[in-house]
């Protein structure tokens, strides 16, 4: 008769194949990215993200009230995705890889980032969900198609920012790459 696994057993085996996993996927990484591996560069690449991400709120908050403003808002997502992209690709992904490759230093840089990503989560979540009491509340219950894509790309907006808090703060605290980028 077989035996059922224990949970260390699974979190053992689960931290097994994520080493593996992403020794196989950092073993390629292009030149192109050198370009960007400077710490100037890398402040850039940080600094175009977290603008964007501020173009895309303010764009959003105009859209209430002008919805051509969502077309800014499609443009900053795009610029966003291509920053959070070359930025990420440039750490080596060292944000998603398993504790047991990273050094001390790494992991207390990744654990403030996941603190701080989630205390932004939670408030701007609540900011959200007290503008939509109050929108409720002053229309009579109905939200009007824009504020509700507003509301909708807002919360959308929020994750992003928040999930992305580790890699730019590793970014920022290990310019120029990292160590095994």
């Amino acid at each position: 008769m077989p035996s059922i696994p224990t949970l260390t057993d699974l979190s053992t085996a689960r931290e097994a194949r994520r080493v593996k996993r992403f020794g196989k996927f950092s073993a390629f990484t292009p030149r192109w990215l050198d370009f960007w591996r400077t710490p100037t560069r890398t402040r850039t690449l940080v600094a175009v993200y977290l603008t964007t991400v501020a173009i895309g709120f303010f764009s959003l908050v105009a859209g209430v009230w002008l919805p051509a403003a969502f077309i800014v808002y499609v443009g900053s997502i795009f610029a966003l995705a291509v920053s959070w992209t070359i930025l990420r690709a440039t750490i080596g992904t060292r944000d998603s890889a398993p504790r047991s490759l990273l050094d001390v230093q790494e992991t207390e840089v990744l654990d403030l980032g996941h603190r701080i990503g989630f205390r932004v989560l939670c408030n701007l979540n609540l900011l959200m969900a007290f503008i939509v009491l109050v929108s409720a509340v002053l229309t009579d219950g109905s939200l009007p198609l824009s504020g509700g894509l507003a509301l909708g790309a807002a919360l959308l907006h929020t994750v992003f920012l928040a999930s992305s808090l580790p890699a730019v703060g590793y970014a920022l605290a290990f310019t120029g790459g990292g160590r095994g980028a």
